[in-house]
């Protein structure tokens, strides 16, 4: 599958089979994720896969918007250990490098046969405990993971006619 069939039949995944991911493939969708430009390459991310099952109960726990059960649960971070007194400033930066990281996984997990879906709605307090994070490592976004039970049909989209404009924004046009 080249980048353009994967970016196109890529779906947002919320129910999987029982299987198991292979290291080989955890590894592959990290290092996509790696991938992904920053800001001024600052790479202020950390990802951390869960896969025990009962670790992956404690996190279902935490997020609502976990709806099935997943084979893993990458959880995407924002580092800001280095912080320089500038947090706030740099804050919206990585919610753009998060998300290309984010986008980097979701396209490999489509290359790989896996399916996956970004999961916002967790409690962010509670998941730093369970997950052990230290001061300045913030979860920031969650990805469930897995083999797809079945591929949803494509989504409608706004016509291009609506979205785009060349030079200038043109009404009605």
């Amino acid at each position: 599958m080249n980048t353009l069939e994967a970016i196109h039949y890529r779906r947002s995944i919320r129910a999987f089979t029982p299987d198991p991911i292979s290291d080989d493939d955890l590894i592959t969708l990290i290092q996509a994720g790696a991938a992904a430009p920053s800001a001024g390459n600052a790479q202020r991310w950390v990802f951390i896969a869960v896969r025990n099952p009962k670790r992956l109960l404690a996190v279902q726990s935490l997020a609502p918007g976990i709806i099935s059960k997943p084979a893993a649960v990458i959880v995407l971070c924002a580092d800001f250990r280095q912080d320089d007194g500038s947090r706030e400033t740099i804050r919206e930066a990585i919610g753009y490098d998060l998300g290309a990281a984010l986008q980097n996984i979701l396209l490999a997990a489509t290359e790989l046969g896996l399916g996956g879906c970004p999961v916002g709605s967790f409690n962010a307090q509670g998941l730093a405990h369970l997950l052990n994070l230290p001061a300045g490592i913030e979860p920031k976004l969650l990805i469930a993971i897995g083999k797809p039970k079945f591929i949803p049909q494509k989504p409608p989209k706004k016509p291009l006619e609506d979205i785009f404009f060349e030079e200038t924004y043109q009404v009605g046009s």
